[in-house]
């Protein structure tokens, strides 16, 4: 009896010292500004630096270097932590309806979203398959950012008619529209990103 009094004593300290977010709440967007870096692990990249440089009817036009070379991307601000982007550096593009991804913002655990998402680079065109699950919000510690709520969010996509598959799964934190980290994976390999710097740029 006695070691079962003091199972249930240690149960209940770590339950204050260890907070555990039970409910997500909304996405927000990234502020106007933000300058991120992330240190990635992996085939593709080792570094990303972006600038949100404005917000624009909703989309977010981010600005900076992936290694060595320039990029941008142009996102809709409640799509955080998935790679639904509208414009991409190189010529890249995709089309999707909104509505079908509209309540992912919302990050409730156990929602799950389903869409086509047709796709162009240069000449070539196809049809993504899509399909994103959200997790149960959680708290961690981060080095740069301290003790944080995040949700995980979990991204698979393949080509319609095509053997093309990633999957992707990304820790966002919902208070400053950021991706904190993720673990993106095809056919070439797996990359591992962490958020490494943040600051405010404004002006």
């Amino acid at each position: 009896m006695t070691a079962k009094i003091h199972s249930s004593l240690v149960a209940l300290v770590l339950s204050f010292l260890l907070p555990v977010a039970s409910n997500a709440e909304e996405l927000q967007p990234p502020a106007l500004g933000s300058h991120m870096i992330w240190d990635c692990q992996g085939p593709f990249t080792s570094r990303y630096e972006l600038k949100v440089v404005s917000i624009t009817d909703n989309i977010v036009r981010y600005e900076g270097r992936i290694d060595d070379g320039n990029y941008f991307a142009e996102k809709h601000e409640a799509l955080t932590g998935t790679s639904l982007w509208i414009r991409l550096f190189g010529g890249r593009r995709q089309w999707f309806d909104y509505e079908d991804f509209a309540d992912y913002r919302l990050l409730r655990p156990g929602s799950r979203f389903k869409g086509p998402v047709p796709a162009e680079h240069n000449d070539d065109r196809w049809v993504w398959r899509y399909e994103i699950t959200v997790g149960q919000a959680r708290s961690i510690s981060h080095d740069v950012l301290g003790l944080i709520n995040v949700v995980p969010v979990s991204e698979e996509r393949s080509v319609f008619h095509g053997d093309y598959w990633s999957r992707m799964t990304t820790l966002v934190m919902p208070t400053r529209g950021i991706s904190v980290m993720w673990t993106y994976e095809d056919h070439k390999g797996k990359e591992r990103c962490n958020l490494a710097e943040i600051r405010d740029d404004q002006g």
